[in-house]
């Protein structure tokens, strides 16, 4: 989930004129975007599927299976930052195509060290903590490069479109991945590099300009004009760096807000590892884990259906609200369900909530931020939101360890229940319109 940002009118005015209004499907840029994402994002969540059983598997411990993806998540957030800073000033088309063949080099060497049989418990934590640092480094430029892609009234038809893409890609990442860990372990790490492979081609293929804002080209220009020294230099950088976290002060509201989307999203994200710890430590085979992932996706891919029709009609701010409540709500029923299918039923009906927060409050957050420092706020506001996310794998496998499944859950669901709910106290966040009216919401 990602946070919304505050309205600016004079953006939302410069943001609609940056492409041309062509439909999604006839704009050949856009579609490169897509596969590239799709492909990266395929393998990713095949290989994330996988990693905390190939953690069980290979360390024999829930605690340290957990915290392998604690470290990656880690690592990721110590990358936002200098990522953000670098989105705003080097050509987005070059970091996607960087960032994708790193990812490819990081798990062929998976790949390798299990063939040669090195792939060991301190190899997986390297491997976490690498691949961490390139997605967090590389991971913010995709959505400013699709900012630069469409106009911005269609962000909104475009987030709805990947928030489908991400259903059907958690659809079968559980049963591929399930299927790939049974067939070697080195098979999802196969799939994570043909990932990158393919996403790193497609985004060579992009014609479109996707330097950042000419402004602040132009700036850059007249500061190498004059000689700047290194020491100048480093102070501007600082400032970039600095400058998100400038922006959000000046928005107390959407600082709230993001601390508490931030709070969901970890409880979430815990509730899942919980569930799949649990029935890997029981036994089950990896089909039966990997419907756990499917469920997910179902939810996800009619929540993303159900979001292209209702977001342009229903006023943003109280649908992000009442999708982040109907959240928590609909996990509460898993402390008292022992049927395993029930339980994904409820899984399922949870999901729904994701595509419809993500496809209004986030089409409207990157619609408002000033397209040369998109980076560097994104990756404030970034940060925040994906500050608790690390504990989320730590504290399932701790706490399975510790408190056993119940306890476990119930600390998640409590935390889901109450965040969602304390959005509803923010007054401003509910009074955000529908998309044609973002730009004159906030005068």
């Amino acid at each position: 989930m990602v946070v919304v940002m505050s309205i600016n009118e004079a953006t939302y005015a410069k943001i609609e004129n940056t492409a041309a209004a062509k439909p999604l499907h006839r704009n050949a840029d856009y579609l490169k975007w897509f596969v590239s994402d799709v492909a990266a994002d395929a393998g990713n969540a095949i290989r994330a599927f996988a990693m905390p059983l190939i953690g069980l598997a290979i360390t024999g411990s829930l605690s340290l299976a957990g915290a392998i993806g604690g470290v990656s998540m880690i690592s990721s957030l110590l990358m936002y930052l200098p990522g953000g800073v670098v989105a705003d000033r080097v050509d987005r088309k070059k970091l996607l195509v960087v960032g994708h063949g790193l990812g490819v080099f990081i798990w062929a060497s998976a790949i390798v060290a299990y063939l040669t049989g090195n792939l060991n418990t301190v190899a997986l934590f390297t491997l976490a903590a690498l691949s961490g640092l390139r997605g967090g480094f590389f991971g913010g430029v995709s959505i400013p490069a699709l900012r630069q892609l469409v106009p911005g009234e269609q962000l909104p038809r475009a987030l709805a479109a990947n928030q489908a893409r991400d259903g059907a890609i958690q659809m079968a990442s559980g049963p591929v991945g399930g299927f790939l860990v049974a067939l070697s372990v080195w098979a999802p790490f196969a799939a994570q590099t043909i990932g990158h492979g393919i996403a790193w081609f497609f985004s060579r293929t992009i014609k479109a300009d996707l330097r950042p804002g000419r402004a602040q080209a132009s700036n850059t220009a007249s500061l190498s004009e004059e000689d700047v020294d290194a020491t100048a230099e480093a102070l501007r950088v600082r400032d970039q760096i600095t400058g998100g976290f400038r922006w959000l002060k000046h928005h107390p509201t959407i600082t709230t807000l993001t601390v508490l989307v931030a709070i969901t999203a970890a409880a979430l994200n815990g509730t899942i590892q919980t569930l799949i710890l649990s029935l890997a430590a029981s036994g089950a085979n990896e089909a039966r884990i990997g419907l756990v992932s499917t469920a997910i996706a179902v939810g996800m891919i009619i929540g993303s259906l159900i979001a292209g029709r209702i977001t342009s009609r229903i006023p943003t701010g109280k649908l992000a609200i009442a999708s982040l409540i109907f959240e928590g709500v609909a996990l509460t029923p898993l402390l008292v369900i022992d049927n395993f299918y029930v339980v994904l039923i409820f899984v399922a009906i949870a999901a729904l909530s994701v595509p419809l927060f993500n496809s209004a409050a986030s089409g409207w957050s990157i619609a408002q931020i000033p397209e040369d420092q998109i980076g560097s706020i994104g990756a404030a506001a970034g940060l925040i939101n994906a500050g608790l996310l690390p504990l989320a794998p730590i504290m399932a496998g701790v706490g399975l360890d510790a408190f056993g499944y119940t306890a476990t859950l119930a600390m998640f669901i409590a935390l889901n229940l109450l965040a969602g709910c304390a959005t509803a106290l923010l007054p401003e966040f509910r009074r955000v319109g529908i998309p044609s009216e973002w730009g004159i919401t906030g005068r």
